[in-house]
């Protein structure tokens, strides 16, 4: 295989299992048209985001990139989560991770045409696979919780949270792509020193681990809300 098919596979991976297995274990709570929206939304908000954030790589220094990304990020996945059809709705927290996601996996996918002419080693693909896990992890969490603000009816109840949690992911992903030209230090995705992509993945995977299952518990209708506590309080009494 090219080196670019095994690096998109690498990239595009993280969102595929998050929704596969998360969200999948939670179908019979949401409609099906709805996550298909939510999936192909998310998608095409990641290639209509990538062309805004070309040309502030191109034009912004450093430390304007970082908040910025993360900025124009969270603001494309509240304008669609912001739509009529998902507001009121609990269920628009779970479609918020699968928005997030393939959103994340589709922006991944622009940010490894930056190094797709390297050669192929562990090190490109850890560059690859960590910023993979940590980006779609976090992008995922703060898509929920975006998510958490339509399904109350308040379309950016869920702003700010989901900024806060977002900007350290991107932090990281800042550092894992500097490096520096004719003595400027610029930006450049996922070009800069692999190690950086290690705390990336971590800060995601934690993330994950720590905020989805109260947030997808949220995404559930009351009465599953209320079976799963008197579970938890039986197992735990």
């Amino acid at each position: 295989m090219s080196t670019g098919l095994i690096l998109g596979i690498v990239a595009f991976a993280p969102a595929f299992l998050l929704v596969y297995w998360v969200l999948g274990a939670q179908e019979e709570f949401f409609d099906h048209k709805a996550m298909v929206i939510a999936l192909i939304g998310g998608l095409v908000l990641g290639i209509v985001i990538a062309i805004p954030e070309m040309f502030i790589l191109v034009d912004a220094g450093v430390l304007f990139v970082i908040p910025m990304f993360a900025v124009v990020e969270t603001m494309g996945k509240t304008v669609l989560l912001g739509l009529g059809r998902f507001r009121d709705k609990a269920q628009t927290v779970l479609l918020g991770g699968a928005v997030g996601a393939t959103m994340s996996a589709m922006l991944m996918m622009f940010y490894v045409q930056t190094v797709v002419d390297w050669a192929l080693d562990w090190q490109l693909v850890v560059r690859v696979g960590g910023a993979a896990v940590g980006f779609t992890g976090a992008h995922f969490v703060t898509g929920m919780m975006l998510g958490q603000g339509p399904a109350r009816g308040n379309v950016l109840g869920g702003f700010m949270p989901a900024l806060l949690w977002l900007l350290p992911a991107h932090v990281f992903l800042g550092l894992l792509g500097l490096t520096v030209v004719n003595g400027h230090a610029v930006v450049q995705p996922l070009a800069g020193d692999w190690f950086w992509a290690v705390p990336l993945a971590l800060y995601g995977f934690v993330l994950v681990v720590w905020k989805t299952p109260r947030l997808v518990l949220k995404g559930l209708p009351q009465s599953q809300r209320r079976k799963i506590r008197r579970e938890q309080k039986g197992r735990w009494g």
